[in-house]
């Protein structure tokens, strides 16, 4: 019998090519449950701070997914719903939907987006992301939107998802102190803000912003009968606005040594030197108050 060398080296050739199902083990990963650890941003100027959201109060989430590690911007039309408007409660562990949803094999990615509280009405879109059409800050009080987290991938161990909220709104405070003489008597009557648009459109995506502004009214931060000292004091109580433009009126009075006569003055306090309101975060403005003039001072 004759044996064909040619046809047993392009045999040993492919055998050598063939895949090795030993070198090459099946990696399996456990599923992973998705859920939530929600915390408040509630950062100011003078400080950043975090605090638990309450465990009394559920939210509203969304959750996108995206293939083969594609990035949300950019991507973000063709992202797959598997999360949609589903309320997210405390469960006494974690914050989780009613419905388990697992958290999607590698290098699928997720996206996710939230508000507070889920009571509230919203929309999402991929476009404007959390929507809040015509909200009125005024009536409706206040409400907390998520920070988005965007291209997520499946974690290694059963740890929990940060989802921090933060508020659209500004958290508005004023303070009065006096500078006058030794025996001036310095006293504060009210404090308003003209034309403070009450009604809105927030929405979250691409960045945070109001538009379609609304609903003038003036607002009565302060009215009574404060007489001030050297040092700041608080007028009133802190006002939920809004971002804009502030245009703040006050009215004080004072009395002198050498008079017994009480000079009534109304200021339209300067506001273009004064930080601008930004969502999200606290404005503590100081109004220095002296027989001739008021002015406002910042930070506190």
């Amino acid at each position: 019998m004759r044996i064909n060398i040619r046809h047993i080296i392009l045999v040993f050739v492919a055998a050598l090519n063939l895949p090795s199902c030993i070198d090459e083990p099946i990696i399996y990963e456990p599923d992973r449950r998705i859920a939530f650890n929600a915390i408040v941003d509630v950062a100011s100027k003078a400080n950043d701070e975090a605090v638990l959201y309450p465990e009394d109060v559920p939210f509203r989430l969304w959750a996108y997914e995206l293939p083969d590690a594609q990035k949300w911007q950019g991507n973000e039309m063709s992202a797959i719903s598997m999360i949609s408007g589903d309320k997210v409660v405390y469960n006494g562990n974690d914050w989780s939907t009613a419905s388990d949803y697992l958290w999607p094999t590698r290098p699928n990615q997720l996206s996710f987006f939230a508000y507070s509280p889920a009571e509230a009405v919203a929309l999402f879109t991929k476009e404007d992301g959390v929507m809040f059409k015509n909200f009125n800050a005024l009536y409706n009080g206040d409400f907390l939107c998520s920070l988005p987290i965007t291209d997520a991938s499946k974690p290694d161990t059963d740890a929990l998802t940060d989802i921090i909220f933060k508020s659209p709104l500004c958290d508005v405070e004023f303070y009065a102190y006096a500078s006058a003489e030794e025996g001036t008597q310095i006293w504060i009557e009210g404090l308003l803000l003209n034309n403070v648009s009450c009604v809105g459109t927030f929405t979250s995506l691409p960045q945070w912003n109001w538009d379609e502004l609304s609903g003038e009214r003036e607002i009565d931060v302060y009215q009574g009968d404060l007489l001030l000292e050297e040092t700041p004091l608080i007028l009133g109580m802190r006002t939920l606005i809004i971002p804009q433009e502030l245009k703040p009126v006050i009215r004080y009075s004072y009395k002198t040594t050498s008079s017994e006569a009480v000079i009534q003055m109304e200021v339209a306090l300067d506001m273009q030197e004064a930080e601008k309101l930004v969502a999200g975060k606290k404005r503590e403005y100081i109004i220095k108050v002296t027989p001739e003039y008021a002015k406002v001072q910042n930070p506190k």
